[in-house]
């Protein structure tokens, strides 16, 4: 009999294989090439996420603390919360990322430092960007209504139609 509750349960082996690292996460892509990487409710600290495919992976209640994900390929990433407290980002690095259109309502991304970044028709509402920086970032469309970017620098950031 299938668990009911299956769905709910996070997967460690991929939560394992995402803190080792871009090339353990590569080697699991070739192994299984059709599966979703299921990073739900996962805790990374310190975790090197350069140049890692996290394309179309689980990342629902994820939390990063000190993590780099400069390169990191993000497309079509499940980045909604599980719970109200579910996005937290901390004091973490995205350098070249494409995050257009990410729901990032609510996310604790107290530090992080958004570099060439694609926020593009970004759902921010009430996200608490405390001492985050903002350099050369494309804004366009998006929505921080509320949010919180005290102490946070704003450098060569494009935001035509954004809501603040």
């Amino acid at each position: 009999m299938k668990n009911p509750f299956a769905s709910f349960i996070r997967n460690e082996k991929h939560i394992e294989t995402a803190r080792a690292g871009a090339a353990s996460i590569r080697d699991w892509r070739t192994d299984n090439p059709h599966e979703v990487l299921d990073l739900r409710d996962g805790f990374f600290e310190g975790t090197d996420l350069r140049t890692a495919n996290l394309s179309n992976s689980d990342l629902r209640g994820a939390k990063f603390f000190e993590c780099n994900l400069t390169e990191a390929s993000l497309d079509s990433a499940r980045l909604e919360p599980l719970t109200k407290w579910g996005r937290v980002i901390r004091w973490t690095s995205f350098e070249h990322v494409d995050l257009s259109g990410a729901n990032l309502e609510s996310a604790n991304a107290y530090g992080v430092r958004f570099r060439s970044t694609d926020l593009s028709g970004v759902s921010g509402s009430n996200l608490d960007a405390l001492h985050a920086e903002f350099d050369t970032v494309q804004m366009d469309g998006s929505s921080f209504r509320s949010a919180k970017f005290a102490n946070s620098k704003l450098i060569r950031c494009q935001g035509i139609g954004t809501d603040f």
